[in-house]
């Protein structure tokens, strides 16, 4: 037991990300574990294993496995990968023939975006709030120890966007309610810790701008209030663009202390039950700010701009997590393909 890590792990420069952990065993001495450790400040990895056989053996083939899948999830940022050549390194010298099922996963705390492989392992509930659990039934491959050449593969969970359909309908269900300007400056893609770090001397409504520098993140003493920002481009201005927002800005008569007085969990709470009540999409505070970016690219705004706006450090970035191409504007992209095939092309006609 003294092998795994603490239950109450503390991120605070990801205020919305809570992890909690526990096992009970049967002794003192077994091969079952757990483990997670930050790859990088934006990268959580986290897992769940199970070693065939009982007391010392297992505990002594547990700290090995634990060992090298941490050593190789510092390397590879792909959970394919890292269990490929775990089980290869596993497999050598492996004369007691024991092996260890794992279900891993890799966090991408920026975007919630969860890629996960399953060597073998019982199946892993999850839980979207107000929802039951549902079993993740997907298996890359056999356990790891077994076979040398075993080839494992990974599957993804994306964080839920607002289609450019859905945002009028979410706007109108959150006005009036006390949720309302924290969801709408992150519907400006700001960053859950920007929102509740935002100070009324940073809002300028005669401007119709907002400054956004410091931020509110949480600490194993509470939350705290930072003066810097996640990255030197995340400190900037962004324009008021929904009108909404600024009307809901000008009727606050105490403008003083924080814009947000909401805390992280009241905010998520709001969110979700703001688009339950609206009828559409689920999303979470961060999937708001995925909701802007690919607004954004639906309507055509020039990449730069929008960068300068979420505080992207780069487009790859960008282009990789934060923009989704809205259904309607794929729709719209395969009729501008079946349309160019079903007219003439010069003399020609395509049937």
């Amino acid at each position: 037991m003294d092998a795994l890590p603490p239950n109450a792990p503390g991120f605070p420069n990801h205020p919305d990300l809570i992890l909690r952990a526990s096992m009970k065993t049967a002794r003192e001495v077994g091969g079952d574990f757990y483990d997670y450790f930050l790859i990088d400040e934006n990268h959580l990895c986290f897992l769940i294993a199970d070693v065939s056989g009982k007391s010392t053996p297992a505990a002594l083939f547990m700290m090995n496995a634990k060992t090298i899948i941490k050593d190789y999830a510092l390397t590879y940022n792909d959970t394919a990968e890292i269990i490929d050549i775990v089980n290869q390194r596993l497999c050598e010298n492996n004369e007691t023939c024991m092996f260890v099922t794992v279900w891993i996963g890799i966090l991408d705390m920026r975007t919630m975006m969860l890629q996960f492989s399953n060597a073998g392992h019982n199946y892993p509930l999850i839980k979207h709030n107000g929802e039951g659990c549902v079993m993740l039934k997907e298996v890359h491959g056999m356990c790891l120890g077994c076979m040398e050449d075993n080839e494992y593969e990974k599957s993804e969970i994306q964080l839920a966007f607002l289609e450019p359909e859905e945002i009028p309908a979410f706007c109108k269900a959150v006005k009036g309610q006390n949720s309302e300007i924290g969801l709408l400056l992150e519907l400006h893609g700001l960053r859950l810790s920007e929102v509740l770090g935002l100070d009324w001397s940073r809002v300028f409504l005669d401007q119709e701008k907002i400054i956004i520098r410091g931020s509110k993140v949480r600490s194993l003493d509470g939350y705290s209030v930072k003066s810097t920002n996640k990255n030197a481009s995340s400190s900037r201005a962004i324009p008021i663009m929904i009108p909404q927002l600024k009307a809901a800005l000008e009727a606050v008569e105490n403008k003083k202390g924080p814009v947000v007085t909401m805390s992280a969990p009241g905010l998520l709470s709001a969110a979700k039950r703001t688009c339950r009540n609206a009828g559409i999409t689920e999303v979470t505070n961060h999937g708001l700010r995925h909701s802007f970016a690919s607004l954004c690219y639906y309507l055509n705004i020039p990449e730069r701009q929008l960068m300068e706006w979420g505080s992207w450090s780069d487009y790859q970035t960008m282009h990789k997590i934060y923009i989704r191409l809205a259904s309607s504007a794929r729709n719209e992209s395969s009729l501008k393909v079946t349309y160019y095939f079903t007219q003439e092309s010069g003399n020609v006609a395509i049937q």
